[in-house]
């Protein structure tokens, strides 16, 4: 049975839902301990790989809407990517990928692997749903439930490159600490929780 109520309840019930998602929300996030469960599940080896080539992974976005994803994750709609910090190892493999052609440099017009830097950070994104967009293609919509698969071809691709031309120069273990620690460190009410350091091991990336 429907009822009708004035433009002031429902304000005031837009309020109160938005703040109960929101809470919802933290209470996901503070469910969550170790960095490596906020990671996006299908981007934990690349990050992985990443990691234990020395690269200093900061944040990562597969893109898409997963199983079982955590109530508080949110997505970069149709980008996959992953920011490292921007040093001299980073730039190496960055380059060597580049040279193979597995990697280009931004221009805005491709689902290939992209990459640009800041000062401190450098980039690398696959705009995966690039051309289906443009083609108004049915897959292209971020309900379907082949939407993702683009993404896990481009992330599958990137993984394999990299074990192809640099396995031999993983370490052996490797620890990857939350960038969230340096934010709540300077800003006290910084919101999202710090979490447990992530601690990969070489012979993980057979289980990720």
């Amino acid at each position: 049975m429907s009822v009708m109520i004035s433009d002031e309840d429902y304000k005031e019930y837009m309020i109160l839902l938005n703040t109960a998602k929101f809470q919802m929300k933290l209470n996901s996030v503070n469910g969550t301990h170790n960095l490596k469960d906020d990671i996006d599940v299908p981007m934990r080896k690349l990050v992985a790989i990443f990691a234990l080539l020395e690269c200093d992974p900061l944040w990562s976005c597969c893109g898409f809407d997963y199983n079982g994803q955590p109530l508080h994750k949110t997505h970069e709609y149709g980008n996959c990517y992953i920011a490292l910090r921007n040093t001299e190892r980073t730039q190496q493999i960055i380059q060597s990928l580049k040279e193979s052609n597995v990697v280009f440099d931004l221009k805005g017009s491709t689902s290939d692997w992209e990459t640009w830097t800041s000062e401190y950070v450098a980039y690398l994104r696959s705009d995966f749903d690039y051309f289906h967009k443009k083609s108004e293609y049915p897959w292209s919509m971020t309900s379907c439930i082949h939407y993702s698969e683009l993404s896990l071809i481009y992330i599958n691709r990137l993984e394999k490159q990299l074990l192809l031309h640099f396995g031999e120069e993983l370490l052996n273990e490797v620890t990857l600490c939350d960038t969230n620690k340096n934010q709540k460190r300077n800003l006290k009410h910084w919101q999202y929780p710090i979490l447990n350091d992530w601690i990969i091991k070489r012979e993980d990336l057979e289980q990720l």
